[in-house]
């Protein structure tokens, strides 16, 4: 590396989380937000502990789902973004 360190993505505190059938729905207090996530957005936040890479992420969808790392790769950074706009990863 550079000197550069590699992002890693955390869930931002204080969020509620609660499992509603295969979904996972964040409650954002602050924002006055919910937030309903399909099963692979859920296994991304959960993911999301602040000690993993973005490539580490990907490589646990590749293992857990069985996918080529590329469909891996596109669908964990457009749900990350999506997540980041949401205010849901920092």
């Amino acid at each position: 590396m550079n000197g550069a360190e590699e992002w890693r993505p955390k869930v931002v505190d204080g969020l509620l989380t609660r499992v509603v059938d295969d979904d996972l729905v964040v409650l954002d207090r602050q924002n006055e937000q919910i937030h309903r996530l399909n099963a692979l957005s859920a296994f991304i936040v959960d993911q999301c502990d602040g000690t993993r890479s973005e490539q580490a992420i990907i490589d646990a969808i590749v293992e857990r789902y069985d996918v080529e790392r590329p469909v891996a790769a596109a669908d964990a950074e457009a749900i990350i973004v999506q997540l980041r706009t949401l205010g849901i990863l920092v």
